[in-house]
């Protein structure tokens, strides 16, 4: 009977599924902080609706069409290199909060059993107290009833009545705290499985149902001390502190991260991964030969700033998402110089050049553009 109440105890005592619960949540982020030995993969898309100027010739091959949408796809691979060992011991420190986080929830059930188990025996012990004290009221009344006869018949006198009434009265005074303490003891156990105190406990335990098991085991201080969960637990705790010590040394040293990212841009969906019409794209490029050719000296002072300034600005957005540190404005001013020279080049091509290099330099810049970065990153702490 007593078995089968500590089982239920274990099934619906909700700190059991506290400290479950907690178990659940160590045991994952020591799982996330091992994923950490793992490059990180991140993709992404995008689209934009764009518009150019009028004064300059239309993007598109139709010729006509000054409105178009621009969709991106991107892929980006980052790698930490745990040269120095930070990353192994934050593992280390999260399986040991894990571990210490097992040994508590060992430490839940056995609080749990020996609290089901003395509060059994209590109940017991204040239940045979309450029956001798039942058995002590109902024969001081049946001496007083004896005494108050013979004091009729003037056997015995008033006076030692009055003793017998006073001492019953004593007995009687000590029975209603042993059934509060009864009762107390009733709502503990059905705390302890799990209820609230209204729905109450059907077993009841009397001294004669409680029996000592037959052997005993037997064990050494020190194994009983290392059996412990509280002391198993600290001692996880400890192990943890000191991982979090090599975490906080490998910070001292530079964090070399590897970064490697592919991206693709082009006018529609479908062509994200091919190229276009090598036709359309040959007329679209005479025509914006043409259209250039036939500006005025001032617009194409214009387009040529515009194009400048493109072609920075595009430089400088990917040196600033690529280089990290104290040289971003030099690998800023330097990659923005290289940027706008090649796009000089594709724009002020000379006009002597072959039908087929501007042939292949027009499939080429209306490919789908796609773009291959590698990065190393080296972060230091002080």
């Amino acid at each position: 009977k007593l078995d089968e109440l500590i089982r239920i105890a274990l099934a619906g005592n909700p700190d059991i599924k506290a400290a479950s619960a907690a178990l659940r949540v160590a045991q994952a982020n020591a799982r996330a902080q091992r994923a950490t030995l793992f490059p990180t993969v991140q993709g992404g898309a995008g689209a934009s609706a764009l518009q150019v100027p009028t004064i300059l010739s239309p993007p598109l091959a139709d010729g006509t069409t000054y409105n178009y949408s621009l969709y991106t796809l991107g892929l980006t691979v980052s790698y930490n290199l745990d040269l120095w060992g930070g990353t192994r011991r934050a593992i280390e420190s999260a399986d040991a909060l894990a571990e210490a986080q097992c040994f508590q929830l060992e430490g839940a059930y056995l609080s749990l059993a020996s609290n089901v188990v003395a509060a059994a025996i209590l109940e017991a012990g204040l239940r045979e107290q309450v029956k001798a004290t039942q058995d002590i009221i109902a024969s001081q009344r049946d001496t007083l009833n004896i005494l108050t006869r013979q004091s009729g018949l003037g056997a015995v006198t008033g006076a030692d009545v009055a003793a017998q009434q006073a001492q019953l009265a004593q007995v009687e005074a000590t029975l209603p705290p042993l059934q509060k303490a009864l009762a107390q003891q009733r709502n503990l156990m059905a705390t302890l499985l799990g209820r609230v105190p209204s729905q109450g406990v059907a077993e009841q335990f009397t001294l004669a149902d409680l029996k000592l098991p037959q052997e005993l085991p037997l064990s050494l201080p020190s194994k009983l001390v290392e059996q412990r969960p509280d002391v198993r637990a600290a001692e996880s705790n400890l192990h943890s502190a000191s991982a979090q010590i090599g975490v906080a040394v490998a910070n001292q040293f530079p964090n070399i991260t590897l970064n490697a990212g592919i991206a693709t841009q082009a006018l529609t969906v479908g062509t994200l991964f091919g190229p276009v019409a090598p036709a359309a794209i040959t007329r679209s490029r005479m025509r914006q030969r043409k259209s250039m050719s036939d500006l005025p000296a001032s617009s194409a002072e214009n387009s040529t700033s515009f194009v400048y300034s493109r072609a920075h600005c595009t430089a400088r957005t990917a040196c600033s998402i690529t280089c990290d540190g104290s040289m971003r404005s030099f690998f800023s001013m330097w990659i923005g110089l290289v940027a706008m020279k090649v796009w000089m080049r594709g724009e002020f091509a000379p006009r002597t050049a072959s039908p087929q290099r501007r042939t292949s330099r027009s499939l080429a810049r209306a490919r789908p553009q796609t773009v291959l970065s590698l990065t190393a990153t080296a972060t230091a702490f002080t």
